[in-house]
């Protein structure tokens, strides 16, 4: 087998699919878009394409009939399973892993979410998609060509423009001449595009395919109707009384979450920008907090919040679903004025709610049996008291008291500068304290 793996390391013509060598010290193995064959490693029958939700399709390299790399900046794997398939694959310096490909020599490749800004990989095509999606918004707001449509709708519209040829000049792009010649913004929005038009083969296609991806949420039907038409003024947050309803199907969460993520974060710069406040502040409920993804604005705001006039209520199934905000995430539990607990089942919130509760001097008392010398001269009676630290509530004790399905509906309340304490929960549509308020329409 050594012959073999060493005859197979000869062909890869000096070694070009270890670029990423997952045995090696410094590899950040974490945040790799792929991982390559080991040095003098076995060459892998089957390669796995990991989704960003978790998930992964296998393929036999034996099904892989066609590696085309047009540039660097994208990759076509056709293969032959029980349909003929395309999988397409963009991102930045892809000729080494088109070349592992080619030697068999890739055993997984990972999918990155565009949402996703945890590294620095990420945040470049991020950060240059935002920009140019910047100058795109600024020229629609401004220019008189797109008078009376001026929505997020054209944006979109014009983010697929991009590339498309002047038919006066085939050498340019029609937009880049429209945007070159818009002065409004200051300068902004020519800035924008020049520095979007100076890009060129991979890297071009590769922000291009990134801001696409980014806006993809607009193409749906429904998401433009939303986006069109009569609209309201978020800054009444803050000046009237008035509840506004932000719901999306289930099922629909991950596809569109980016027009959640928007009125969450255009919701909080009426707060920050309307300085008037009529009545009690602004409350955001933000249910199922998970699935809206990281929000800078939100990790920036958290400490900031109530000098909007604003407070957030976050609702999590469990800490991990903080994992988004890394080590920032004790940030948000550090700022909440209070924390409800119950229903949690993992063992990462239970140890950590009870490690909050802190511990307790107990007094312990423990018996033994006296030998008979002992209770006759001493008169020992085998009994001892002892002081000593328990925690105030266990990780079981937790999960039990406060179970999603407790009969007495209790929760436990954290609030900073009280005793811990423990109150019942209240069905707004059945408790006699909401009686008469809840609208069933």
């Amino acid at each position: 087998m050594g012959n073999v793996a060493r005859d197979f390391d000869q062909l890869t013509h000096q070694g070009v699919v270890r670029s990423l060598p997952y045995n090696d010290e410094g590899v950040d193995k974490e945040n790799s878009a792929w991982e390559a064959l080991p040095i003098g490693g076995m060459p892998p029958l089957m390669f796995q394409v990991r989704f960003s939700d978790g998930s992964f399709n296998a393929y036999a390299f034996s099904d892989l009939r066609e590696v085309h790399c047009p540039h660097a900046g994208a990759i076509n794997l056709h293969l032959f399973a029980m349909a003929k398939l395309v999988i397409r694959i963009e991102g930045r310096h892809l000729l080494e892993l088109a070349r592992g490909f080619s030697c068999a020599g890739i055993r997984w490749i990972q999918e990155s979410d565009p949402r996703n800004t945890d590294n620095q990989y990420e945040l470049h095509w991020s950060e240059t998609a935002k920009q140019i999606c910047g100058g795109l918004c600024g020229h629609v707001a401004t220019h008189v060509n797109y008078e009376g449509r001026r929505d997020l709708v054209t944006v979109w519209q014009l983010a697929s423009e991009l590339a498309t040829p002047d038919p006066q000049n085939p050498q340019r792009y029609w937009l880049e001449n429209e945007m070159l010649a818009n002065d409004a913004a200051g300068g902004m929005i020519r800035a924008a595009a020049r520095q979007f038009y100076d890009r060129t083969g991979g890297e071009f296609s590769s922000v291009l395919s990134n801001l696409r991806k980014h806006l993809d949420w607009i193409s749906y039907e429904c998401m433009q109707n939303s986006l069109r038409g009569d609209s309201i003024d978020l800054r009444d947050l803050k000046r009237k009384f008035f509840t506004l309803y932000v719901t999306l199907p289930a099922m629909r969460m991950d596809a569109l979450r980016g027009w959640m993520r928007l009125l969450v974060q255009m919701a909080l710069v009426a707060c920050e920008e309307e300085r008037t406040l009529v009545g009690n502040q602004c409350v955001f409920q933000l249910d199922e907090f998970f699935a809206l993804g990281r929000l800078s604005a939100v990790e920036v705001a958290i400490a900031q919040v109530a000098g909007l006039g604003a407070k957030l209520h976050i609702a999590l199934q469990n800490l991990s679903q903080l994992s988004h905000y890394e080590k920032n995430y004790e940030t948000f539990i550090a700022n909440a004025g209070l924390v409800q607990v119950f229903g949690c089942g993992d063992d990462t919130t239970l140890e950590y709610v009870s490690k909050r509760l802190g511990q307790s001097l107990t007094l312990t008392r423990s018996t033994n049996a006296p030998t008979f010398e002992q209770a006759a001269k001493q008169a020992a009676t085998g009994e001892s008291w002892s002081l000593a630290n328990h925690p105030l509530m266990t990780a079981e004790e937790i999960g039990r008291f406060f179970a999603r399905d407790d009969k007495r509906l209790r929760q436990l309340i954290l609030r900073p500068g009280y005793r811990p304490m423990i109150l019942q929960r209240a069905f707004y549509d059945k408790h006699e304290l909401f009686r008469g308020k809840y609208d069933e329409e």
